[in-house]
């Protein structure tokens, strides 16, 4: 019994993964479910459309999604949504309630949280260190 566990489970010091063949998103699929996601960032992106895409159970493609990218469906999306409100609060043309919304985020709230997790501001003092890091940068121009 224990031998057979063993050759079961034991990886021989790889990554699991490695040892599967087809553990992994193919090329197309990976451009089939990148080019949805950014196309419906700002709306809810159902785990069913992702592996309808990828021609894929849920389980499966949840399990080659991780080999894939390093890192879980959900985590993969709130960090581009996280990117894109950081490049819009940079553009300081929307509201924040309304950079919440386009980046796909529940509410300004959630947004707030993980733009502060990743770049350790909130976005209006994101915005504010924005504008006064431009306008230290511009001074020099008049003098």
């Amino acid at each position: 019994m224990s031998v057979h566990l063993i050759r079961r489970y034991h990886s021989g010091g790889k990554p699991r993964d490695t040892l599967r063949e087809g553990s992994r998103l193919t090329a197309t699929q990976q451009e089939r479910v990148l080019e949805f996601i950014d196309a419906h960032l700002s709306q809810r992106i159902a785990l069913s459309e992702l592996a309808r895409l990828a021609e894929l159970s849920g389980t499966h493609f949840l399990q080659r999604f991780r080999n894939t990218f390093g890192e879980d469906l959900h985590r993969f999306v709130l960090n581009k949504r996280t990117q894109l409100a950081i490049e819009l609060i940079g553009q300081r043309s929307l509201k924040l309630a309304e950079i919440g919304a386009a980046s796909g985020f529940a509410d300004q709230a959630s947004m707030t949280h993980a733009v502060k997790r990743t770049t350790g501001l909130t976005p209006r003092a994101a915005t504010q260190d924005v504008s006064s890091a431009f306008e230290c940068e511009h001074s020099g121009w008049l003098q």
